[in-house]
């Protein structure tokens, strides 16, 4: 029984690595691609604003849904 668990156990880490690690790697060619395209129209600085603006934007609706502990 603890060998089953212990194998399931490596199974999903060896299945869990790879794929965190392609995830991220998506996501930062993802990023890279957006902001060369943005590039192209609005100049380096313009990309970063742009990716800026969309990050704080995200940030506040993160920081809006959150649910802090209400103090009595």
């Amino acid at each position: 029984m603890t060998v089953d668990r212990a194998r399931t156990g490596i199974t999903i880490a060896a299945l869990a690595i790879p794929t965190v690690v392609f995830a991220l790697f998506v996501a930062v060619f993802l990023f890279m691609t957006i902001h060369s395209a943005l590039a192209i129209p609005l100049g380096q600085w313009g990309a970063y604003a742009v990716e800026a603006g969309v990050f704080l934007i995200a940030g506040a609706l993160i920081w809006v849904k959150r649910n802090p502990k209400e103090s009595t």
